[in-house]
């Protein structure tokens, strides 16, 4: 099969193809545009066991922290308090990565 074979077969082909054409009345410019805004809004309503469930944790770690706030309070204000070398070169690096 020659070059020109080729060339005619392409031709042939891209002949046979329909031409593509808008629907009646629909131009790009004239298409219905779809809006974005919402027309309605979802809400979610959590049970008061699930809500008192989803605090617990939260209260839980608050008065943890308190509790080991005061007790470096404590040890400040006692002069107990000793801070680690190996402790603070951790948190350097680690906040440095």
């Amino acid at each position: 099969m020659g070059i020109s074979k080729i060339s005619n077969l392409f031709a042939a082909n891209v002949d046979a193809v329909p031409a593509v054409t808008p629907s009646k009345g629909v131009t790009p410019q004239s298409a219905p545009v779809q809006s974005t805004t919402p027309t309605s809004t979802d809400a979610v309503v959590l049970s008061k066991n699930l809500q008192s469930m989803n605090r617990a944790p939260l209260q839980d770690a608050e008065s943890a922290r308190a509790a080991r706030v005061d007790q470096l309070k404590q040890q400040v204000k006692n002069g107990t308090y000793k801070v680690s070398k190996e402790q603070v070169a951790v948190a350097v690096l680690r906040d440095l990565a």
